[in-house]
């Protein structure tokens, strides 16, 4: 058998990360990578290193993600490569997403996008807006979520590109449930997943089977709730992801909780926040504990739940996580039995339409 060269080891990593399979695309880039070194082929080593930041980030390991985009900046730009510097420029503020940087996270991806609009690269730049609507998703800025990702949606869909396509729908999907409207997010995530089914993209289809599960959720259908979660879950299995499985850990804890089952939640929800500390999501760190201060109230013990509110409303304000902070002000006075109108109010100002909340509480 011929040794395989460097172009068909990076046309099959890109054919495995575009299925989920990110592992196995990593270990394929850093072959690639390595035997593009030897050679001094800067071309190639090029595209090795930036498949090297997708596939760390997507496996979860941010920071390395982030280093591995910074060299390939530094080589492209050496060659005048305006596009894949834009590319990596995207990678680098989705991967500050992930650490909840969004703040920095903004400015590398509008600087993609003026890159891309220079060039004329439409399908990056409808990334790029994507990713935008991504990181305003985690600041809090609902609206501005939906808008921008109903932005790079229509340019995909100028396109034709149809995985561009789902994944914007999963975003609006998303942003739509945290607003209130769980019959729109439904509607959203099962399109979504109607097209990763027929590309037989399985982690589009473990998003999307997620995204299903907490509408079934919102909407009191526990039972429908449950199923979407389970194939989620073993689609994430299967596929060897922490990152997007971790949320829907998350999802399955809560739909325990809102059913009673306290004990099996804590288990379950111990283990998306232990995920969440590998790959240093400091959101999904602040919903697990949030879970974590509610169960703990509702086994009777107060003084700790409130003292986990409060440690955990502390880091959401350092890291100006609106949304998340907004949770830990409306779960204390719940748990006080204050007056949780205001609350309600400044809820409205984010763009999230919560419904008369009760204890315990099904966060969108």
């Amino acid at each position: 058998m011929d040794r395989p060269t460097i172009k068909s080891m990076l046309k099959a990593a890109e054919g495995l990360r575009l299925k989920g399979r990110f592992h196995e695309a990593h270990g394929l880039y850093q072959q690639a990578s390595e035997l593009a070194r030897k050679e001094m082929d800067i071309q190639n080593l090029t595209i090795a290193t930036v498949g090297l930041g997708h596939t760390t980030r997507l496996i979860g390991n941010f920071q390395d993600s982030i280093n591995h985009y910074d060299d390939a900046i530094c080589l492209a730009e050496a060659e005048g490569d305006y596009v894949t510097t834009a590319d990596c420029q995207t990678g680098i503020s989705l991967s500050l997403k992930g650490l909840c940087r969004w703040q920095e996270g903004l400015k590398y991806v509008r600087s993609a996008l003026r890159s891309y609009k220079k060039t004329g690269d439409l399908k990056g730049y409808a990334y790029a807006l994507w990713a935008e609507a991504s990181i305003w998703r985690v600041a809090g800025n609902v609206k501005k979520a939906i808008s921008t990702y109903k932005r790079a949606k229509a340019l995909f869909e100028e396109m034709g590109f149809t995985l561009g396509i789902a994944y914007c729908l999963c975003g609006i999907g998303g942003s739509t449930r945290i607003a209130g409207d769980y019959e729109g997010s439904l509607i959203y995530y099962t399109a979504a997943n109607a097209i990763f089914s027929g590309l037989k993209d399985k982690f589009g289809m473990a998003y999307s089977y997620c995204g299903i599960g907490n509408a079934y959720r919102m909407l009191g259908k526990d039972i429908e709730a449950e199923s979407h979660f389970k194939q989620a879950e073993r689609l994430y299995k299967e596929i060897g992801d922490i990152v997007s499985y971790s949320y829907t850990l998350w999802g399955m804890a809560t739909l325990s909780k809102m059913g009673g089952n306290l004990a099996e939640a804590e288990g379950i929800n111990h283990l998306a926040q232990e995920n969440f500390k590998k790959t240093g999501d400091m959101r999904g760190i602040a919903y697990s504990r949030l879970l974590q201060a509610e169960l703990s109230f509702l086994r009777g013990h107060s003084e700790e739940a409130l003292r986990i509110i409060k440690e955990t409303y502390a880091e959401t304000d350092r890291l100006n996580l609106a949304l998340e902070r907004q949770h830990c002000k409306l779960l204390e006075d719940m748990m006080l039995g204050k007056e949780i109108d205001q609350h309600i109010e400044q809820y409205k100002r984010l763009g999230v339409h919560l419904k008369r909340p009760n204890l315990p509480l099904n966060l969108p």
